[in-house]
């Protein structure tokens, strides 16, 4: 069972980042099961963050979150949620 996905990416590259096409296949099927752009596949449009939120999508199962640790600004983007497979996953971006 596959049941998170997480990405980090820094803060200034987070637009560029969203534009990242997801594509993931389990089961060996020829199609991808998921293909889509990051930012869609976490809610959101569009990572420019223009009000500077912490949370750009805070929602069950996913959240968009940009944080500062320490020195370093990230944005960090997670999904929650079970996906069944059978046998494997292969993921691409």
């Amino acid at each position: 069972m596959f049941r998170a996905l997480e990405f980090s990416a820094p803060r200034a590259e987070a637009v560029d980042f969203g534009k990242a096409r997801l594509r993931v296949t389990w089961d060996d099927r020829s199609e991808a099961s998921i293909d889509t752009p990051l930012a869609l596949f976490f809610g959101a449009g569009t990572l420019y963050n223009r009000d500077n939120r912490e949370y750009l999508v805070k929602a069950f199962p996913v959240n968009i979150r940009y944080d500062s640790d320490r020195s370093i600004c990230r944005a960090t983007f997670r999904c929650r949620f079970s996906i069944p497979r059978r046998s494997s996953c292969l993921g691409t971006e």
